[in-house]
């Protein structure tokens, strides 16, 4: 990924857990990757996890005020849990 700006940002689709959308959006060089777990526990319930991470490598900081972060990383990680009753 490389834009210039803010202003020049790129929206990518990205897999995410079921029942969910993501479209998020980038800006600076960097790399994202994730990676979406699902297991089916038993016949009615079944468990999603996603772990995404993004390396910005023009940066040593992501996010301003509270949203700050030290580092040139971020890591997000997501869980579902879904009971079906059918």
């Amino acid at each position: 990924m490389h834009s210039s700006n803010y202003d020049s940002r790129l929206y990518a689709y990205e897999p995410s857990l079921p029942y969910a959308f993501s479209l998020p959006a980038y800006s600076g060089k960097g790399i994202r990757s994730c990676l979406v777990i699902q297991y089916k526990w038993v016949p009615h319930l079944g468990i999603s996890a996603k772990i995404g991470r993004m390396d910005y490598v023009d940066r040593g900081e992501i996010g301003s005020g509270l949203d700050l972060i030290s580092g040139s990383h971020k890591t997000d990680i997501s869980l579902q849990v879904v009971w079906n009753n059918l």
